[in-house]
């Protein structure tokens, strides 16, 4: 995206474009309606790469410390800062975006954005008027080498957005006219943005929802570049990213596939024969309904026992969760194939295993599938199996509907985690394990059943932000802590500092561990679930309050 408005998470999904699709943004300056939306969207989803240059960028993050609080390098830790050099090709896929310096009050960047034989040229806030150009020359508040630059627009493009509004830091109407007259064919490329409804007659206006679609064919590079990012993404094929021979591999076993919105992907019961991963768009894992009992009715004939069976409306599938790109399902027929293949005697695992839900496609969808087996087989051939194997043993024991009931018990964190659209990632964290009574328990954790107190171990300050005072040796335990608690000192976890909180067991308690170098990287993975959860230890579950507080009474 470019320079994008506020809530443009809400604008894609309206589009039907799943949020979590946009890996990057370009920012061109640093004016409010153009950098608000860009620093709402690095708090929103996954972290994004934000390309820019050296100078805007700073001034950027400048601006937003002083206006949150927060420290400069914590809000570039935020974002993947991709540096611009004007005047050099910046390959992004397989296209080459070539940046420009504009004429505005602050330093601001246009571009030109080249695939094959298509382009599109966007100006940026600009004043594009040769006559004021040639007189700053003249006066030598410009050099040869900038006015040239700024005379010689990309008016050749297949599509033009040029800014319009009131010089003298913005392009007058009058000098797109002279433009279009210079270049025959520019009038039908040209669309106008930055403008009201309304200020542009005799030109094409874009609106908020208006869509330009540039017609081309996507290479076969295009494809196996985007097949390997997704393979790379996923947290238990991390061991093996470094060998790109084994990568590459993978991708090539991949079959892309498309589904039209409302189209059955996977159906209840198929056999699990294939790994699937979300590449694009967004779909619904659906729960069959349950078989309805006929009702006898009350209106039977006289001195009848049994009357007729009441008809009942058909019931509709129901939604357990929606699946997202990146998301993958197979990752337990993946585990089961191998341990078959590593103890025979116990015959195939994977044998009869089915799908538990339906998968139904919600908007246009995008997804690969490779077969288990070769799945297994490429996994096998790599030296560092063994960890492929421990990262899915690890997800599977909470890979299940059990592990996001427990989320849903705490109201702020699951509505944290679909906000910003990372519950699977959430849950590959996830390792249950149990305590007895007065034992202490591994922080950060998530409480599944039994109860617990939360204490200081020190009196040290447990970090800062924004100048918020945490001072923890003020802080009060916390007692009858239950299911769907997240504990854990957020601050420290977020310096990468040691906890000084104490977790203790009230009752035989079970919980998921969290181990903290995975937490943190979750934590810089998804930017704004970090933000929502600072200057947090304790996010209290649905069963938390009202023991604490029968507790209470009792003591009086």
């Amino acid at each position: 995206m470019v320079d994008p408005p506020p809530n443009s998470s809400h604008i894609l999904e309206r589009l039907g474009i799943v949020p979590n699709r946009i890996q990057g943004i370009i920012l061109t300056h640093c004016h409010a309606d153009h950098d608000a939306g860009t620093f709402q969207k690095i708090l929103r989803q996954r972290q994004i790469k934000l390309y820019t240059t050296v100078t805007i960028k700073d001034s950027f993050v400048r601006k937003y410390a002083a206006i949150t609080g927060f420290s400069v390098p914590f809000l570039q830790s935020l974002f993947e800062f991709r540096k611009v050099r004007i005047g050099e090709p910046m390959n992004v896929g397989c296209c080459s975006i070539f940046f420009n310096y504009t004429l505005h009050t602050i330093p601001c960047i246009g571009f030109r954005a080249v695939w094959r034989d298509s382009s599109i040229a966007y100006s940026a806030d600009t004043n594009y008027s040769p006559k004021l150009i040639n007189g700053m020359f003249e006066k030598g508040f410009i050099g040869a080498a900038r006015r040239d630059q700024l005379m010689n627009f990309a008016w050749d493009s297949t599509v033009v957005l040029h800014e319009m509004g009131v010089p003298p830091i913005h392009t007058a109407n009058v000098a797109l006219e002279e433009a279009c007259s210079a270049n025959p064919g520019l009038r039908e490329r040209l669309f106008v943005v930055h403008a009201a409804a309304g200020a542009c007659p005799g030109f094409q206006q874009l609106g908020e929802m208006d869509t330009i679609a540039v017609p081309v064919v996507r290479c076969d590079d295009c494809v196996c570049r985007e097949v390997l990012n997704v393979l790379r993404s996923q947290h238990f094929l991390r061991p093996l990213r470094k060998s790109k021979t084994l990568m590459m591999q993978l991708a090539g076993c991949a079959e892309v596939l498309t589904f039209s919105p409302g189209q059955l992907i996977v159906e209840h019961g198929q056999p699990i024969n294939d790994v699937w991963i979300l590449m694009g768009g967004m779909a619904d894992c659906l729960q069959a309904p349950e078989p309805v009992t006929p009702e006898l009715s009350r209106s039977g004939t006289k001195g009848s026992l049994i009357g007729d069976p009441v008809s009942e409306p058909e019931r509709e599938e129901s939604v357990v969760k929606g699946i997202f790109p990146l998301d993958i399902l197979g990752c337990h027929a993946i585990l089961e194939t191998h341990e078959a293949k590593e103890q025979p005697k116990r015959g195939s695992q994977t044998a009869g295993d089915t799908h538990e839900f339906s998968i139904r496609a919600k908007t246009d969808v995008t997804i690969m599938r490779i077969q288990v087996d070769k799945f297994v087989e490429i996994i096998e051939s790599s030296p560092a199996n063994n960890h492929v194997w421990h990262f899915l043993r690890q997800n599977d024991q909470v890979a299940s509907n059990f592990a996001l009931s427990v989320i849903k018990c705490n109201l702020r964190l699951s509505s944290i985690l679909e906000l910003q659209l990372c519950t699977t990632d959430f849950l590959s964290l996830l390792k249950k394990e149990s305590a007895d009574t007065g034992d202490c328990l591994q922080e950060p954790c998530l409480v599944i059943d039994g109860y617990v107190s939360v204490f200081s171990r020190s009196s040290g300050d447990s970090g800062t932000f924004r100048g918020i005072s945490s001072d923890m040796s003020a802080y009060r335990p916390r007692r009858g802590i239950g299911r769907g608690s997240l504990i854990g000192n957020m601050n420290k976890l977020a310096l990468d500092e040691d906890s000084d909180l104490r977790v203790l067991a009230e009752t035989p308690v079970e919980y998921f561990a969290i181990r903290s170098k995975g937490f943190q990287s979750f934590l810089r993975q998804f930017p704004g679930v970090l933000l929502q959860l600072l200057d947090e230890t304790v996010l209290e579950g649905l069963f938390c309050s009202q023991r604490a507080t029968m507790q209470g009474l009792g003591s009086h």
